[in-house]
């Protein structure tokens, strides 16, 4: 994260994404957009442990944590908790952990 977020309570992810770049602001707002037009009732935090933005959706009495926003000064990446189970043809997803994949992304030079 390129500074530090001063306070005790929990930043909102507007004010969590406020010291990126513009152009890294911008790749995290649509990729908000997209998910929550994905998943109409998902619910979305900071974690500020994790530096990142996750998102988690309502299974029965209980909630699970299924994906992510992670912003960088230079990129973005989606991730996915239990991408090891999705299909992936195109290889577009980053399979460095067991469990975890993501997809780097960047602006277009």
């Amino acid at each position: 994260m390129p500074t530090k977020l001063s306070s005790n309570k929990k930043p909102t992810v507007k004010e969590f994404l406020s010291p990126f770049p513009p152009n890294i602001r911008v790749i995290a707002e649509h990729l908000r957009k997209l998910i929550k037009q994905a998943v109409p009732d998902v619910s979305e935090a900071v974690y500020l442990g994790w530096k990142l933005i996750g998102y988690r959706v309502k299974s029965g009495k209980d909630d699970c944590y299924f994906g992510f926003i992670a912003p960088f000064k230079d990129r973005i990446e989606l991730g996915f908790e239990y991408g090891f189970l999705l299909s992936d043809p195109d290889h577009l997803l980053n399979k460095k952990l067991k469990q975890v994949h993501s997809v780097v992304m960047r602006e277009k030079n």
